[in-house]
């Protein structure tokens, strides 16, 4: 984060566990124990805080592409609606509340192979991906398509 300089096109892509928590997003890190007796917010990594984050370091346009709409035991399923943020772009693998479970064969989720796909594409740049990405994951069945806001 200490690299941010003003100005700067910031791409995160997260994949992995996340879930919601009155309405906020956290994204869990690896080695994640929810019975360790510590407060959750505490031991995940807010998104709110890392939009905060890029604000102090005056970040230019942001793009968050969260792949963490799997189930994680008890916690709230899915990550939760964001509201819209200037300067930043946000993708979700899976709709507010709702999971994707990973793929039995161990390949990667639709929402990553149109991720992948939409890179590919010559000429693709920051603001044609997630268009490409949409279009891409409204051919895969409806159980896994991409809900962008």
């Amino acid at each position: 984060m200490e690299t941010v300089q003003p100005s700067d096109f910031v791409l995160i892509y997260f994949s992995g566990y996340g879930y919601q928590s009155d309405k906020l997003n956290y994204l869990l890190p690896i080695g994640f124990d929810p019975n360790d007796g510590s407060a959750l917010g505490l031991k995940a990594f807010s998104v709110r805080n890392l939009l905060g984050r890029l604000d102090t370091r005056r970040a230019g346009t942001r793009m968050l592409l969260l792949d963490a709409g799997r189930p994680y035991g008890a916690l709230t399923p899915g990550l939760a609606a964001m509201d819209r943020v200037d300067k930043t772009i946000v993708s979700f693998s899976a709709a507010a509340g709702q999971t994707v479970p990973d793929p039995l064969d161990g390949s990667v989720n639709s929402f990553t192979a149109a991720l992948i796909g939409a890179i590919e594409v010559p000429g693709a740049t920051p603001s044609s991906v997630v268009p490409m990405l949409k279009l891409r994951s409204a051919k895969t069945p409806r159980t896994s398509r991409c809900p962008l806001c």
